[in-house]
């Protein structure tokens, strides 16, 4: 059995303030993929509200706090 490995990495970040942060699927994402997000947050504290798909790991609620969730892909090509 082969031990499993990154295959794509995308990353983006936000400059300014802002109550949304779109996170993009990356190309050639296939069903049973395990997607992770990892955010840091910056310099303010702030609270996730995830997609009701994902599953929550971490959310610190603090200044340049991290937020971690993730989720297995079922629909390849619609939502991740």
């Amino acid at each position: 059995m082969a031990f499993p490995t990154v295959q794509t990495v995308d990353e983006g970040s936000t400059n300014t303030a802002g109550t949304n942060h779109t996170i993009t699927k990356p190309t050639g994402v296939a069903n049973n993929d395990l997607l992770i997000i990892i955010l840091d947050k910056g310099s303010t504290s702030a609270t996730v509200n995830a997609h009701a798909s994902w599953t929550e790991l971490l959310d610190e609620n603090s200044a340049n706090g991290l937020y971690i969730a993730y989720r297995y892909v079922t629909d390849a090509g619609g939502e991740p």
